[in-house]
């Protein structure tokens, strides 16, 4: 049950985190998304690099790259939820990213 717990709470708190940030990164778009052949890609309108950091629902950081492409290969991640950060030219937008 406490685990449960733990989730709501950690969904709910990014949730607020988003809502309040007025800095995001201009255009994102992230696709597919739910993710299905290990590779996910991430544009935005400047499309300069980017900082990449993805979390499990348990807020266990499991990725962290740089991105100077739209690619993004992610075999090693069991399918899952996760929350992806983004981080390009000092903004930050984050978002929930499905993996099957």
């Amino acid at each position: 049950m406490k685990k449960w717990y733990f989730i709501l709470f950690f969904i709910a708190a990014i949730g607020i985190s988003v809502a309040q940030e007025t800095n995001e990164v201009p255009g994102l778009n992230i696709y597919p998304n739910p993710v299905t052949q290990g590779v996910v890609y991430i544009a935005t309108d400047s499309n300069q690099t980017k900082e990449i950091v993805i979390y499990d629902v348990f807020g266990a950081m499991k990725l962290r790259t740089t991105l100077d492409q739209e690619a993004l290969y992610l075999q090693n991640l069991e399918a899952g939820i996760y929350v992806i950060r983004v981080t390009e030219n000092n903004r930050t937008s984050t978002r929930k990213l499905i993996v099957k």
